[in-house]
């Protein structure tokens, strides 16, 4: 008996909405913040879809300059204006690159040489933060990276503009639990059964407005 799911780096924010990930509110927030170049952080343990927020965000983009970086070759779909850089060409195991692969670090200074309008991160760990730390301390814009839970106690959480967190509800399933701004107020979380949201003001408000998306915010925080 074989068992297989389908590749994360193929998914997009309708099949994570009809999945039950999250719902259309939280994408249209995550939307506007890809779209605004806004720095951005999913978190949640091995397994729990990290990837497939990743990948809905970056197929989301359109003609957009995207390139992601992993460890290994998850983003598939083809396009023009995406860049796949990965470290081993090996199947995923689990555990680092296949020898003579090349670190994360090096790939994330390699596709930000390419001054993408997004660049995207997959399974950034610990031995990875300080990479991560410098890029986003010099106010470079436009990153989206998946972490471990542990990695945020190194203060990640407040060197971007939004964070997701993944978890597993009651019925088993792995969904966004709460996505919260820099400051740590809560945007929208799931509680009883539901998405929510929760009537905190985001600390990046201002910069989504001066970048003409204002009405947009405003209409998806309602």
């Amino acid at each position: 008996v074989a068992l297989r799911r389908a590749e994360p780096g193929s998914q997009t924010f309708e099949r994570l909405i009809v999945a039950d990930v999250l719902d259309r509110k939280m994408a249209d927030l995550l939307r506007i913040c890809a779209h605004c170049r806004l720095n951005i952080l999913v978190a949640g343990p091995a397994g729990s879809g990290k990837t497939a927020l990743l990948a809905a965000l970056a197929r989301d983009m359109g003609e957009a300059r995207v390139v992601t970086v992993a460890r290994h070759r998850i983003f598939r779909w083809p396009s023009l204006t995406k860049v796949e850089l990965v470290a081993s060409s090996g199947m995923p195991t689990g555990g680092d690159a296949e020898p003579g692969g090349t670190p994360l670090p090096a790939l994330l200074a390699a596709g930000a040489a390419l001054q993408p309008d997004l660049l995207v991160v997959d399974s950034v760990r610990l031995e990875d933060v300080p990479a991560l730390m410098e890029r986003l301390a010099r106010g470079v814009r436009g990153t989206v990276a998946a972490v471990e839970p542990e990695t945020l106690a190194a203060g990640l959480g407040q060197s971007v503009d939004i964070v997701l967190r993944l978890g597993r509800g009651r019925d088993g399933q792995h969904r966004v639990v709460l996505i919260h701004d820099a400051k740590g107020a809560p945007l929208f979380v799931h509680e009883g059964g539901r998405f929510a949201r929760r009537p905190a003001t985001p600390s990046f408000a201002a910069s989504v407005r001066d970048l003409g998306l204002g009405t947009a915010l405003e209409s998806v925080l309602r």
